[in-house]
């Protein structure tokens, strides 16, 4: 026979059960994966109902002793509750009677609002259907209008810019041909100078490329102390990492320079001629780099003309360079803004300020009219940012300052 305690607990789980049921998934997912939770909850099961029991049994004869005088009042009170109990019962079955009835009259009133609703839906959807085949009626031959006035817009533009662009054309054509004809020659004069000087120094890097001996000796210990000519092939090294800095090489020249720098030996001779040899020849293949490259520059523009991508890049930097600077200006006019908030208004709650506003208004709406002037000051209160704007709205007409 179970104790108070018990059976109270297990009244209280019934009503608990559905609770318990939908939290057992995570329970049993924090014993998997926590290792200290599943050994508590074992230890809780062993334990708890022998503590129940423990304490039904300690308060058991306590709970007996008080029986005798606690049951009598128990009755005492259902019989004083009962009449209370009954009545109510009896007043909510006719409220309830009473509330089925409104719910049915609602019902019917629902239907009737359903029915009227989807009239007046109909009546919509047959009057909008009417208005858009008036506009499409009124709109279409304006469109046509406006595409033949533009069709021919266009081509008085074509006809009119064709003749400038081949004149562009052909003056942009004599001018490269110009161009190419005074630099032909120079750069031919600039090859015949170069070449020789290029086979010479080819031919003096392949009697280079020969392994240079260190010569015998006894003293191995000075053969790691660095010479004067290996300074001299280090401070040159420098130099020509400085050429490459200011003077870079192409990939042509590049993978020649990786070639040789396999080929020869780490000689400090050899190391100095090919350094000389590269500061050399560094300026002069730069230079020719450098001219071929503007020469093609025309060349390319027309190109890049004729296939429409420059347009489409100089799009592309305009569009790049605005959004740069709007991504730059933004916080700087939101800065400004509050800082200049409480400035601005105490000038707009100044009444010398108040004065020029309203005179302004009279004398815009006597010369251009209220309706453009109304037009202008909506537009002047977008332009305006939000810190600046005034709690009292600026007025937008002499006949409604005076209402």
């Amino acid at each position: 026979m179970p104790g108070l305690l018990a059976t109270s607990v297990q009244q209280g789980y019934d009503y608990l059960s559905p609770y318990v049921e939908k939290a057992q998934p995570y329970v049993e997912k924090a014993r998997n994966n926590v290792p200290l939770v599943d050994p508590a909850l074992k230890t809780a099961e062993e334990l708890v109902p022998a503590l129940i029991t423990r304490a039904d049994q300690i308060a058991e004869p306590q709970v007996e002793k008080m029986r005798p005088f606690v049951e009598p009042r128990i009755e005492q009170v259902k019989e004083r509750v009962a009449p209370y109990v009954d009545e109510g019962m009896k007043q909510y079955g006719a409220l309830r009677q009473e509330g089925v009835k409104y719910y049915n009259v609602g019902l019917e009133k629902v239907e009737q609002v359903k029915g009227f609703k989807d009239a007046k839906v109909e009546q919509v959807k047959e009057f909008k259907d009417a208005k858009e085949t008036q506009i499409r009626e009124f709109a279409e031959p304006k469109i046509e209008k406006i595409k033949e006035f533009t069709g021919a817009k266009t081509a008085q533009i074509r006809e009119f810019a064709d003749p400038k662009v081949e004149k562009i054309m052909e003056y942009t054509g004599a001018k490269t041909t110009q161009i190419r004809e005074f630099t032909d020659p120079k750069v031919g004069k600039i090859k015949d100078f170069v070449e020789p000087k290029m086979a010479g120094i080819k031919a003096r890097r392949q009697k280079m490329q020969k392994l240079i001996r260190v010569p015998a000796t006894l003293d191995l210990q000075s053969l790691k102390y660095e010479t004067l000519l290996g300074k001299v092939a280090s401070t040159l090294e420098k130099f020509e990492t400085l050429l490459d800095r200011y003077m870079p090489l192409t990939e042509d020249g590049e993978e020649r320079a990786e070639s040789d720098s396999s080929n020869v030996s780490e000689a400090s001779c050899v190391r100095v001629n090919r350094s000389v040899v590269n500061i050399i020849t560094r300026p002069l293949n730069f230079v020719t780099v450098k001219t071929t490259k503007f020469l093609r520059i025309p060349a390319q523009l027309k190109a890049s003309y004729m296939d429409g991508s420059l347009k489409l890049r100089m799009k592309a930097k305009v569009t790049s360079t605005k959004k740069i600077i709007a991504s730059k200006a933004t916080p700087v006019l939101t800065q400004a803004t509050k800082k200049l908030a409480p400035k601005v208004a105490v000038v707009t709650q100044s009444s010398l300020f108040k004065k020029v506003l309203y005179a302004a208004v009279i004398s815009s709406e006597k010369t251009l009219g209220k309706e453009k002037t109304a037009a202008i000051l909506s537009k002047a209160e977008t332009c305006i940012p939000e810190a600046w704007k005034p709690e009292p709205s600026v007025p937008k007409s002499i006949h409604a300052k005076k209402q």
